[in-house]
């Protein structure tokens, strides 16, 4: 007891079936569980990666989609107003139609700082 020894690992795996093979084997099996374990947590980022990707990529196209919609109704809405020189108002509710040249014929007025 108590006395130390030097040797290598080469040494004490020469004899087959001896406490040190048992050793060795489960410092290779926790090699190989560890192996495992960083393999499995691997592949289960990857996969949350890529649900996440897949989301937001949905997420894009529904707000591309919302977004053409806006655009195509604004451009809908301007070809169906009125013609070039006409600008149709709404005060209160009530539609007035006019044209640019009457709106700015006063100078100073509301419609010179739009």
């Amino acid at each position: 007891g108590g006395q130390r020894f030097t040797t290598t690992r080469e040494t004490l795996l020469s004899e087959n079936d001896t406490f040190f093979h048992s050793l060795a084997a489960s410092e290779q099996l926790q090699s190989q569980l560890e192996t495992a374990v960083l393999s499995t947590v691997k592949e289960v980022c990857k996969a949350a990666c890529s649900h996440l990707t897949d989301q937001f990529n949905a997420l894009r196209e529904k707000q591309d989609a919302a977004f053409e919609k806006q655009r195509q109704t604004a451009s809908l809405y301007a070809k169906r107003v009125l013609p070039e020189n006409r600008i149709q108002l709404n005060v209160g509710g009530q539609r007035f139609t006019t044209t640019r040249e009457t709106l700015l014929s006063e100078n100073d007025t509301f419609f010179h700082s739009l």
